[in-house]
């Protein structure tokens, strides 16, 4: 009996030298651990009992950020040097549809492919007003002075994400006209951000990205979609970036940059329309948000969007027709729970009661409908809501 118990004991003794050790080399092991109270290396006192950084803010896109010598304003570099679908690009610069060619002048440039300037600059004579446009732009971005009389005229008057590009080719021509004019413009920025941008601007000199070490092999016989749908996801990516440095203009014109190449990704019509409603621009939002309905008519998701930005701004008599579409109601239970709130702050009592009804039919495990419809078959009718 007594072996038994000396036995048992120094199992457990060695079980416990394990854990400590395991726990101790863990410790060593992660040179972020600090004691309680022990101040971090910025100087701040870091909480032991602190969640740790989720994965998505462990951006892929810290080596930009830290490149030396990029600015804190300049777009994130995540398509520069990216010049695999180069000749698909030139091919549909040349001779694709004017929306496709638009996009392929666009792409060019931010890519920094400075051997597609020649076709960029035929595309200055193009009869459609967009592919000059982004032709222009392209060429601006590229350093070529042949897109700046173009990039003056969109800082003047162009939507807010173009202006910003135009902004950009100009920084990079880096004249001394151009830097004269950038200093006269802050007073026609439609918003601070943008005039500061041009002070900055005109007061530094422009960076460009160090080529890449290796050229990716080129890529033939890829759908153009794919690869607008490659450009687009590079500019959202770089948007994370720029919303965890708090920089939401930013985040907003790549967001309308990735919609540009993409504009059946409802969701980012969703998500620009926050930004901006965010700081204060509702009648823009509201554009932004009928924009997707115009582009993707049939999309339910795109008329949900509309909907509840109506309803989480308390304008509940203009949501209600927007909020449940058909398909959208069966098969997702966001927009069906909104449009039964909706009509419950209405006070249409009976349809609310019915609408919750449908819900609980639908998701039967969803619990938060279920308990608001019984509180409702309880409850008598509330006064409707000023809408």
């Amino acid at each position: 009996m007594k072996v038994k118990t000396i036995l048992l004991f120094l199992g457990k003794a060695v079980l416990a030298l394990v854990v400590l050790a395991l726990v101790f080399s863990l410790v060593a092991a992660d040179p972020t651990t600090l004691a309680p109270g022990e101040p971090a290396p910025d100087g701040a006192p870091r909480n032991p009992a602190a969640c740790p950084v989720p994965a998505e803010q462990e951006s892929l896109l810290d080596v930009f950020a830290l490149a030396p010598g990029r600015p804190g304003w300049a777009p994130l570099e995540t398509l520069w040097g990216q010049q695999s679908h180069r000749a698909t690009l030139v091919r549909y610069l040349r001779g694709g549809p004017p929306v496709e060619q638009a996009r392929a002048a666009l792409a060019l440039g931010l890519t920094g492919e400075a051997s597609a300037r020649e076709a960029l600059a035929k595309a200055l004579t193009s009869p459609d007003a967009t592919v000059r446009e982004m032709a222009a732009l392209g060429l601006a971005y590229l350093g070529d002075e042949r897109g700046e009389a173009t990039a003056r005229l969109t800082l003047g008057r162009g939507p807010d994400w173009q202006r910003y590009l135009a902004l950009v080719g100009l920084w990079r021509l880096d004249t001394a006209p151009t830097r004269a004019y950038l200093s006269a413009s802050p007073s026609t920025a439609p918003y601070p951000f943008l005039g500061d941008l041009m002070t900055t601007a005109a007061r530094t000199r422009p960076w460009t990205p160090a080529a890449p070490d290796t050229h990716p092999p080129a890529v033939y016989g890829v759908p153009v979609n794919t690869i607008w749908e490659e450009l687009a996801d590079n500019l959202v990516l770089a948007t994370d970036y720029w919303w965890h440095q708090g920089q939401y203009e930013q985040a907003t014109y790549l967001l309308q940059m990735a919609l540009f190449f993409c504009p059946d990704r409802v969701d980012l019509y969703g998500d620009v329309a926050w930004l901006q409603w965010s700081q204060g621009r509702d009648e823009m939002a509201l554009a932004t948000l009928r924009q997707g309905i115009a582009a993707n008519p049939q999309d339910p998701l795109a008329h949900f969007n509309l909907g509840f930005h109506y309803f989480n701004t308390k304008r509940f008599t203009e949501a209600l027709p927007f909020l449940c579409t058909g398909r959208e109601c069966e098969t997702w239970w966001a927009p069906a729970n909104t449009y039964a709130h909706c009509l419950e702050v209405l006070g249409k009592h009976q349809e609310a009661v019915q609408a919750w009804e449908e819900t609980v039919k639908r998701f039967p495990t969803d619990e938060p409908a279920r308990r608001a419809l019984q509180r409702l078959r309880e409850a008598p009718a509330a006064p409707a809501a000023t809408p």
